[in-house]
């Protein structure tokens, strides 16, 4: 390998692991032993839920789409309509480490932000090639108020966590797909973009309707800036590899979702995205609710640190708006540094 690339490649590595670093008082909390899961709205079904895989694991039930012991006996067929990768996750890393039911809960929670985290990192990197927009970009997620900070210390919806942790790699994999320049890395992007869309399938239903709609923009992005059609089929060839990879599970969902009335989900389950907009004149229902600690009026939360809660829509932080704004400063600040650098290149060809 040459010099300057063992010397690039080992600096990324640096600053991954010194974004990492930063993260830590963001998520470090959710592994405090004083922190009750127990007043989270999730914690405890989703624990039940891994519990009951467990059991039916050891006794040979390797996808079970029914779950017998539920609902006092009566069984429930959760894992025909929820997807159950998080739990087949968090089984396998309390099996490596000989944790109980709660700590491997925990650990799920973890492995999710670091793959988000790195994921963003990765993605930002593929993109400008330059360490410190990606460490800002990866200490960026884990401190806005939606992915992990709502996700872990509030709903402690673990498996959607962990969804949306996957989508920057599922970015990433289209990403290099649409660039690969050789039959090998194309075949390796190819399996890898699809890998990771059935992974995001098989880890949350409605975070992979998310999933495909960044990923839509993204590709049609990616077609503005370089109009290669070949790119475009074996981008939409990995999506229906996604799509096949996942279908053991999807297909049933769909064929049966009549027959558990997922419908009403949309108008009583508080699915309706309009009850979930930012009002800016706070005069809606849920910002006045007595438990809403955010900042009624204005589209900024005033406190310092978000509250973790989901009362009315979250807005941002002062302490997440800053980096935002400090996101915003360095692009312009690198997009300027570049177009100097163009200038500067450009002048020094015509002088010779």
């Amino acid at each position: 390998m040459p010099r300057s690339v063992l010397r690039s490649t080992l600096g990324a590595l640096l600053g991954c692991g010194l974004a990492l670093l930063a993260t830590l008082p963001a998520w470090l909390p959710w592994l405090d032993p004083q922190l009750d899961l127990w007043k989270t709205d999730d914690a405890k079904n989703h624990m039940l839920r891994l519990y009951h895989l467990g059991w039916l694991l050891e006794r040979g039930v390797w996808h079970p789409r029914w779950v017998p012991d539920m609902f006092m006996g009566y069984g429930y067929p959760l894992f025909n309509f929820y997807a159950p990768a998080f739990y087949y996750v968090s089984l396998l890393i309390g099996w490596l480490f000989r944790l109980d039911v709660w700590d491997a809960f925990k650990a799920g929670g973890v492995l999710a932000v670091l793959l988000g985290a790195t994921g963003v990192y990765a993605l930002t990197y593929a993109v400008w090639r330059r360490v410190a927009p990606a460490m800002l970009a990866a200490v960026l997620l884990p401190y806005q108020p939606y992915v992990f900070q709502i996700n872990f210390f509030k709903r402690a919806d673990l498996p959607e966590a962990l969804a949306l942790g996957l989508i920057p790699w599922l970015l990433l994999a289209l990403h290099r797909l649409w660039h690969a320049a050789t039959r090998s890395a194309r075949l390796g992007w190819l399996c890898g973009a699809a890998a990771v869309g059935a992974a995001i399938l098989l880890t949350h239903n409605l975070t992979a309707l998310l999933a495909a709609a960044l990923a839509l923009v993204w590709v049609l992005a990616l077609l503005a800036t370089q109009r290669d059609w070949s790119a475009l089929g074996r981008v939409v060839l990995a999506g229906a590899l996604a799509l096949g990879l996942s279908a053991f599970f999807w297909l049933p969902a769909v064929g049966e979702a009549r027959l558990v009335q997922l419908d009403e989900l949309w108008g009583t389950g508080g699915l309706d995205w309009r009850g979930w907009m930012v009002e800016p004149t706070g005069l809606t229902d849920k910002d006045h609710k007595p438990g809403n600690l955010q900042t009624p009026r204005g589209l900024l939360d005033l406190n310092l640190h978000y509250p973790h809660q989901l009362i009315a829509a979250p807005k941002l932080s002062l302490g997440q708006a800053m980096l935002g704004l400090l996101a915003g400063v360095c692009c312009s600040a690198q997009r300027s540094v570049a177009g100097m650098a163009r200038r500067a290149s450009g002048c020094s060809f015509s002088q010779r």
